[in-house]
């Protein structure tokens, strides 16, 4: 029996228990992973609401607010949003993110328009096989097999579940509109237009960016969550929807990475925003973003603006 109830606080920062996504076969301590067998009809709801009902026949694998299990707890805190706002998830970001920003090539998959359709990248896939078999040589300059190629219909993202508007996954957008909401968060939620107005009051902001999960979780931060960001994740933590530093108390540098090798990361000493977008899936096979760190760190003095 759980000895609380999990939290929506719990789901922003992966800690509600519920078990880890299906590329996690097998639990830390040998279990099986109850999420798997369920997989391919909880990802194929066809509501937010259908989802959440699956969820909850799906056994817990640990008690809340214990253990970092990435998990699609975020995803069921997009259903919460509905049920708390009476608005489909779709329109509340419309309505409070990407309206205000600006963001007009961003939307969910199930809603994209024509136009975005025919502007997005193909997307390809790694040799998984070879990269497993020997990474090192699959990354140095003599392998002579297929490093990738383009993904088939049942591998592209965006033609697969979850067919409803989800809080964890889904979302089709540019760099240019990405980097306005990377603005937006680094100004701690202020618009970049300098109109005062806000999409998060500075309070949730750092709320957002402060260590969740290192004082009270049993494991620390699973480096799939984010792979490839060239992180140390012994000294990482969860802060609500994105990865900070271990003992953060909020403001401080926050990062995350995408499932086809995308990237971003807000670095207030540097007063940078960094977006590096891709269409390579799976994100642990080639460590461009730690090169790409290394560079920023090398080249972008701390101080920016001291230094220009």
């Amino acid at each position: 029996p759980l000895k609380r109830e999990p939290t929506v606080l719990d789901a922003m920062r992966h800690t509600t228990g519920m078990a880890p996504y299906y590329f996690i076969p097998q639990l830390a301590d040998g279990r099986e992973n109850p999420f798997i067998a369920e997989m391919a009809a909880v990802l194929g709801a066809p509501t937010a609401k259908d989802f959440a009902k699956m969820l909850a026949d799906i056994p817990f694998v640990h008690q809340p607010g214990e253990y970092i299990d990435y998990a699609v707890s975020v995803d069921l805190a997009g259903y919460v949003i509905e049920v708390v706002t009476g608005m489909p998830l779709s329109e509340y970001f419309e309505k409070n993110i990407f309206g205000p920003l600006g963001m007009k090539s961003t939307c969910f998959t199930p809603k994209r328009t024509e136009d975005i359709s025919n502007r997005r990248v193909k997307c390809y896939t790694a040799n998984i096989e070879a990269w497993i078999a020997d990474p090192a040589k699959y990354l140095s300059d003599d392998f002579e097999g297929e490093r990738m190629r383009p993904a088939r219909p049942d591998e592209d993202w965006v033609l697969l579940p979850p067919v409803f508007c989800s809080g964890g996954a889904g979302l089709m957008s540019t760099v240019d509109d990405y980097m306005k909401f990377g603005e937006c968060l680094l100004m701690k939620g202020a618009l970049p237009d300098g109109s005062g107005r806000r999409i998060l009051q500075e309070s949730s902001f750092m709320m957002m960016t402060k260590d969740h999960t290192s004082s009270i979780c049993k494991n620390v931060p699973p480096t799939y969550a984010i792979n490839g960001t060239g992180s140390d994740m012994e000294h990482k933590a969860f802060g609500i929807g994105v990865c900070v530093d271990k003992g953060s108390i909020g403001g401080g540098f926050f990062e995350w990475g995408g499932l086809t090798s995308a990237v971003w990361w807000a670095d207030p000493r540097r007063e940078l925003v960094a977006v590096c977008f891709t269409q390579l899936m799976n994100s642990f096979v080639y460590p461009f973003r730690t090169e790409l760190k290394e560079i920023v760190e090398k080249y972008v003095p701390e101080n920016l603006n001291s230094k220009l």
